[in-house]
């Protein structure tokens, strides 16, 4: 459950803008 930082990059990538 500590995929707080690790959904920001994955959804927001290394930028912070979204990836989709």
């Amino acid at each position: 459950s500590n995929t707080s930082h690790q959904d920001f990059h994955l959804f927001y990538g290394d930028n912070g803008m979204p990836v989709h």
